[in-house]
């Protein structure tokens, strides 16, 4: 747990000279959150290790770390519905399209966000239309896609 923590340390001190970090090598000791049920400490603490580390030192992976930053602040909104932390988690998932345009989990999860977090239709269709174009069909969750939408077909 030591190593751990000064690894962290480390990694959080590097001067912006120093050498760049693959974001993937790393992500499992700053976040512990899982697709199931989650603690509300264990959402917060993943939010601050994030939320403190310097982008400028990672040079591999960077859409990983936007887009769990933007899982931690809608698992934040998802507790206590403080939009500020639904509207953090939309620019981050955005983010990490910037660093890879192609990555399915963030046009799904913008789509679940417009459609059925915010009900607007609009931005939630261009989301997901983006989301089958990159996402394999074999992997689309059909009952899903129909729960979305449905809150846009009355």
């Amino acid at each position: 747990m030591k190593t751990i923590a000064l690894l962290i340390l480390f990694v959080l001190n590097l001067p912006s000279y120093s050498q760049k970090i693959d974001y993937a090598k790393i992500r499992n000791s700053l976040t512990s959150i899982t697709c199931g049920k989650n603690d509300t400490l264990t959402v917060i603490t993943a939010k601050q290790k994030l939320e403190s580390l310097d982008t400028n030192s990672i040079n591999k992976n960077l859409y990983l770390y936007y887009s769990d930053l933007a899982t931690s602040y809608l698992l934040v909104y998802m507790r206590n519905k403080d939009s500020v932390f639904l509207f953090r988690s939309i620019e981050n998932y955005k983010k990490s399209l910037f660093h890879k345009s192609n990555y399915p989990k963030a046009y799904w999860q913008l789509s679940f966000c417009y459609y059925f977090l915010l009900g607007d239709c609009d931005n939630g269709k261009y989301y997901l239309i983006r989301y089958k174009k990159v996402e394999k069909q074999k992997y689309w969750d059909m009952e899903q896609i129909k729960m979305l939408i449905s809150k846009c077909e009355k």
